[in-house]
């Protein structure tokens, strides 16, 4: 029997497995997506959320590991290339090959004019900048507009929020709700967020207890993590400037970096960095960490950091895109990793951190396998092994849920109370707020505190 025209995808008692060890993934799950639908779909790192999308995008074939069952029927007009579904992945490296924003929104497809999605998604300035060049809420801004061009029937978003400005996330909400109203567009979203639950029809939880229907104040509370209220005097004893950054300036950049920035790190200190897409916050900590050749000084614990070599066991980075920096087969390789390299391995130390991470059932899984925010806390778990005195975080919350959240908070206020210094770049001001003792803020031309209820 076919499918009413109103209904794009319906799916029964849905079954997907992983092969060959028949992990399974979803179980039991019954979904109709319906023209014109924004459907939010919810749940911890790992439950399954991106494989769903994978799903729904034809993705996962037997050929390749899979295996689907139950009753699934689908809208042919889900088959048009363009036009039938599109996905937007959590990563959008994954989905742009060509040089400049300009030739990928003019190769996505027929639609419409793309000057007019440059201007949509807050492009115009970017628009024959080298793809490589521009920072990951960039690409995630052109990935969205290149899917825009192609005017697709069923649009899937994969934490589409996570790489976005507040002004891009904005742009993105006035989007959707006008492509909903002008051409009946369906929307699945998957989120760790609540930017985009206020236009969701439907929302659904995907959790142990099992897959539910929510309302918007339920999602809310699952959602939005309880952050302790800031201490009145973080950081240990003394409080000493840990670390002085003195016109620091990288001539190819532009901005506040190019035209150099200035600021100082007490020990055992949380600064915080915000700033729309592309302002730099990402050049900056890799200026810190040794990966861009930068002018002027960095000066830590009174000796002057020149070299790559000046920071090795004493600085971790974790970058947004947490698998350029993952090199094991498995997690529990990954984090012993540099406890080899320091001769500091312990065994008790690795099974104590896997359980804080909540790493222990995925621990030997290969990397490749493990969701985007198993990925991200792996990622978190090797910088600290290393036991490094500055701790570098690039949206380090990007892939987590409430529950992990909260945790890594909890993580963060012990590693500073232990000494440890943090500087933390993210989108998510009230993380930061919560987090940070101070806050700064780019601007076009400078760097300068941010007026917050941050800590003083």
């Amino acid at each position: 029997m076919g499918l009413p025209n109103d209904i794009l995808l319906s799916a029964g008692d849905l079954h997907i497995e992983s092969l060959p060890a028949k992990r399974k993934i979803i179980a039991g799950l019954d979904i109709h997506v319906r023209r014109g639908q924004i459907l939010g779909l919810l749940g911890p790192s790992g439950c399954g959320k991106s494989t769903l999308l994978n799903w729904m995008a034809g993705l996962l074939q037997p050929q390749k590991g899979w295996q689907v069952g139950g009753t699934v029927r689908t809208n042919p007009v889900l088959d048009y290339i363009p036009g039938g579904v599109d996905l937007i992945f959590q990563n959008p490296s994954w989905q742009l090959f060509r040089p400049t924003p300009r030739d990928e929104i003019e190769n996505a497809g027929n639609g419409r004019s793309p000057g007019n999605l440059l201007e949509t998604f807050g492009l115009e300035h970017l628009m024959d900048r080298n793809i490589r060049d521009l920072s990951s809420g960039e690409k995630a801004a052109v990935a969205l507009a290149c899917a825009a061009r192609r005017e697709p029937s069923l649009l899937l978003m994969d934490e589409p929020t996570a790489n976005l400005d507040v002004e891009k996330r904005e742009l993105l909400k006035e989007w959707l709700l006008s492509e909903k109203r002008k051409r009946n567009l369906a929307c699945v979203i998957v989120e760790h967020s609540t930017w985009l639950l206020s236009l969701c029809d439907e929302i659904r939880c995907i959790c142990e207890e099992g897959i539910f229907t929510c309302s918007p104040a339920e999602a809310e509370e699952r959602m939005i993590p309880d952050l302790p209220a800031p201490s009145a005097t973080p950081g240990p004893a003394g409080y000493d400037v840990f670390l002085s950054v003195e016109n620091l300036r990288i001539p190819e950049i532009k901005g506040a970096l190019g035209r150099g920035v200035s600021f100082h790190l007490r020990k055992g200190e949380c600064l915080g960095l915000w700033g729309p897409n592309g302002c730099g916050k990402s050049t900056l900590l890799g200026a810190l960490a040794g990966l861009w050749n930068g002018k002027g000084k960095i000066i830590v614990d009174g000796k002057a950091w020149k070299k790559r070599k000046d920071r090795v066991g004493n600085c971790s980075l974790v970058a947004q895109d947490p698998q350029s920096q993952l090199f094991c087969f498995s997690a529990a390789e990954e984090i012993s990793h540099p406890m080899r390299n320091f001769k500091t391995f312990s065994r008790d130390y690795l099974e104590r951190v896997l359980c804080d991470f909540d790493l222990k059932k995925c621990a030997d899984r290969s990397i490749v396998t493990l969701s985007y925010g198993e990925q991200q806390r792996v990622t978190l778990a090797t910088a600290l092994a290393s036991e490094p005195q500055l701790l570098l975080l690039d949206e380090p919350t990007h892939g987590m849920s409430r529950a992990y959240m909260e945790s890594f908070h909890a993580m963060m206020e012990t590693y500073r109370q232990q000494g440890g210094s943090i500087i933390v770049a993210s989108h998510e001001l009230p993380f930061l707020e919560a987090a940070a003792d101070r806050i700064l803020e780019f601007h076009d031309d400078r760097l300068e505190p941010k007026n917050t209820g941050a800590r003083r």
